[in-house]
């Protein structure tokens, strides 16, 4: 979330602990809290180490590859190093989205050294240590066979906000096995955020758009945010907003279109991609006149911490600055329609408990 003057608050940060897969063609990752390592099998076919490559990342003998800053290295058990760069980039408060990457599509292998409750509830402690500053959302593969109880521990007695779901791993929104926690959240009176776009692990097939469409129709009075609207500026934008357009309990998150906009993308300085944000503004203006709720339908998010801090800083600044920038290319965004998007429809949909802005 993040207010246009000087307050900010970030919907979609995202951290995740130690896991292991192994995914064809015997190809290993880890993902470690705010930490990602794979160890790349020489046997691979060249066209995925070159793809690989493109995407910025670092070779070791040919064997070990890192990803790039700021998520090689990035440990912080303590959220010590989060808060601040909440602070660095002019964030107030932030929501996290868990994601369990337990039983992915095309993975096996073993699982987190902690269980996914684990994982959860050590999210909701940071809640306590940083009230007014933290919040979280139950992240939960809907396949488990706890995943309900789960789900409602999680909001009932640690104070998570809602649930978050992470399609690509290999069920689509619709799917019947997601609805028993659809009917949990209306139950518990909880929105539902859902992974749209692009999908690094797992399949992206699972997380197009317009599968939302069914449930946020069969459940009209539970709010469902589709983050990162399709992906950004390339990718399914359009999309999420037909599938939108008439349904004001569908809200569109705007995290990844960070990387698509803002210069250097997702390798921030090091990277070669170009200022889009006269095209950003003009995608916002459609989306505003396009969704039935307007930007009441419409929300910052960060994804943080997949891109270098760099972009985050000018991320936030640009919705801060909204009024003025999109003056430039011959846009009126009023200061209301800018907080409404920047936290005030995070505060509304999520319930959130922070101080006066």
């Amino acid at each position: 979330m993040t207010k246009t003057e000087d307050k900010t608050l970030a919907v979609g940060e995202r951290f995740n602990y130690h896991k292991w897969w192994r995914p064809r063609p015997r190809l290993e990752y880890s993902l470690d809290l705010r930490l990602r390592i794979g160890f790349y099998n020489k046997t691979d076919s060249r066209s995925r180490r070159a793809f690989l490559e493109s995407l910025g990342v670092i070779w070791d003998d040919g064997i070990n590859l890192l990803w790039p800053s700021p998520i090689t290295g990035y440990w912080d058990p303590g959220a010590e190093k989060l808060v601040k760069d909440m602070e660095y980039v002019g964030v107030d408060a932030g929501v996290n989205l868990p994601t369990d990457f337990g039983n992915v599509e095309g993975c096996s292998g073993e699982d987190a050294p902690l269980s996914i409750e684990e994982i959860n509830r050590e999210y909701c402690d940071w809640v306590k240590k940083y009230p007014g500053k933290f919040f979280t959302f139950i992240g939960v593969n809907p396949r488990r066979r706890n995943a309900v109880d789960l789900l409602e521990k999680g909001v009932k007695e640690w104070g998570g906000l809602g649930l978050k779901l992470l399609p690509q791993t290999g069920f689509y929104p619709d799917d019947r096995v997601c609805y028993r926690l659809y009917e949990k959240c209306a139950e518990l009176g909880v929105p539902v955020c859902i992974h749209t776009g692009a999908a690094f692990l797992g399949y992206s097939k699972y997380a197009q758009p317009v599968y939302l469409e069914k449930p946020a129709k069969d459940f009209p009075e539970l709010d469902f945010i589709m983050a990162h609207a399709g992906g950004g500026i390339g990718h399914l934008w359009e999309e999420a907003c037909t599938v939108a357009r008439f349904l004001p309990n569908l809200h569109l998150e705007l995290a990844q279109f960070a990387p698509t906009v803002i210069k250097g993308g997702f390798l921030g300085n090091k990277g070669k991609f170009k200022d889009h944000t006269p095209q950003f503004i003009d995608i916002l203006d459609i989306m505003r006149n396009t969704l039935t709720g307007g930007c009441l339908n419409m929300l910052f998010g960060s994804d943080y911490p997949t891109y270098p801090i760099e972009v985050y800083k000018e991320w936030c600044d640009l919705f801060k600055n909204l009024p003025a920038i999109a003056a430039q290319y011959g846009y009126d965004f009023s200061q209301e329609e800018a907080d409404l998007m920047c936290y005030k429809n995070a505060i509304r949909i999520m319930k959130l408990d922070v101080p006066e802005i």
